[in-house]
C-alpha cells in the first residue's frame, strides 16, 4: 500500500554515500537500502544541523470546542437516530457523534483504531464533540487540531513505535476488480449502483466483520461506487454473534464464521489475504477519562 516512494542521499559510516528508498505507506515510513555510492561533503552533523534550524509549524488548534459525554453506544439508538456516529464536517463546523476515544486518537494521528493501545475503558467511553475551524483552515487539517484538543482537555500524551501485526490485506483479485470509479458527473441524488468510497474506508469497514483488522493494499487511488448492503449485514450478524458470545461466557453459534466478508469482498473482484504488517503503533503514557470544562 505504497503511496510514494523517494530517494534519499545521505552518509554511510564509512564516509561513502549511502542511498536509501524511503517509501511511506499508510501505516507508517520504512527505509529500503538500495547501495553505496561516491557524494562529496555531506555531513551527518549539517543534516542534523539542517533539521535542528527549521522553522517550527505553528500548531493548528480549533478556535472552540465543546466536549460532552455521549450515552453508551447501542444499535438500537442508532437506528432510531438517537445516536449519530462519526464525523461529519459541514463549512466551519465538524462534528464527533458518540465517539470513542480510541477512535478520536486514531483519527487524531492518522492511523486506524488497531494501531492505538491504552486502556480499555478508551474503547467504551464515547464522546460527543462540536468545534469550530479557524478561518482559513481545511478538513485535511483536522487530524493535528484533534491532536492539540486531545492533549489540551484529556491531557493526552503518547509515544509511538513499530510493531508488526497480523493483518488482512485487501488487493485486487486474479481476474481483475469489479468496481466502477466515481464519475465525475456523479449525482449523489440519482440512482447509483453504490456509495462513492476510498477502498481505504471500505478495508476499515470490512475489518468489523472479519477476525483481524484490514489493510487497503490495493494501490488504487480515488473513490468507487461500492454497494454497503451486504457488508453492513454482515456486520450487524458478526455484532450480534460477539454479543451472543459475551452474554453466554464462550463462543456463540458461528462465532468463527467470518467466511461471509471474504465472499462479498471476492464479489468485487478483490481479495482479503492473511499477512504480517510493520506498521506505526501509537501507546498512550496518559489520558483522562473525564475532559477538563468547555
Amino acid at each position: 500500500d505504497v503511496c510514494s516512494s523517494d530517494p534519499y542521499q545521505g552518509p554511510s559510516p564509512s564516509g561513502e554515500g549511502l542511498t536509501l528508498k524511503i517509501i511511506r505507506t499508510r501505516g507508517g515510513v520504512f527505509r529500503q537500502r538500495e547501495g553505496i555510492v561516491k557524494t562529496s561533503f555531506v555531513s551527518i552533523a549539517g543534516l542534523l544541523l539542517l533539521t535542528a534550524t527549521a522553522p517550527a509549524q505553528p500548531q493548528r488548534t480549533f478556535e472552540v470546542a465543546s466536549i460532552k459525554t455521549a450515552p453508551p453506544y447501542t444499535m438500537e439508538m442508532v437506528h432510531s437516530g438517537k445516536m449519530k456516529l462519526g464525523m461529519k464536517v459541514d463549512g466551519a463546523r465538524a462534528e464527533f457523534g458518540a465517539t470513542a476515544l480510541t477512535e478520536l486518537i486514531a483519527r487524531a494521528y492518522r492511523v486506524r483504531t488497531f494501531q492505538v493501545s491504552g486502556p480499555g475503558w478508551m474503547n467504551d467511553e464515547r464522546y460527543d464533540i462540536v468545534a469550530k475551524l479557524p478561518e482559513g483552515s481545511t478538513p485535511d487539517q483536522i487530524p493535528e487540531m484533534l491532536q492539540s484538543l486531545l492533549a489540551e482537555r484529556f491531557q493526552l500524551r503518547i509515544h509511538r513505535d513499530t510493531k508488526e501485526f497480523g493483518v488482512y490485506a485487501l488487493v485486487v483479485a486474479k481476474n481483475g476488480m469489479k468496481l466502477t470509479r466515481r464519475p465525475t458527473d456523479y449525482d449523489p441524488n440519482g440512482k447509483n449502483i453504490g456509495r462513492p468510497m476510498t477502498l481505504d474506508a471500505y478495508a476499515d469497514m470490512v475489518s468489523r466483520a472479519v477476525d483481524l483488522p484490514v489493510v487497503d493494499m490495493t494501490g488504487l487511488q480515488g473513490e468507487y461506487l461500492i454497494s454497503l448492503g451486504p457488508i453492513m449485514q454482515e456486520m450487524g450478524r458478526q455484532m450480534r454473534v460477539r454479543e451472543a458470545s459475551t452474554a453466554t461466557m464462550g463462543p456463540a453459534a458461528g462465532a468463527d464464521s467470518t467466511r461471509g466478508a471474504f465472499d462479498i469482498v471476492e464479489e468485487l473482484g478483490l481479495k482479503l489475504e492473511s499477512r504480517k504488517l510493520p506498521l506505526v503503533h501509537v501507546l498512550i503514557d496518559h489520558v483522562e477519562k473525564t475532559a477538563t470544562e468547555n
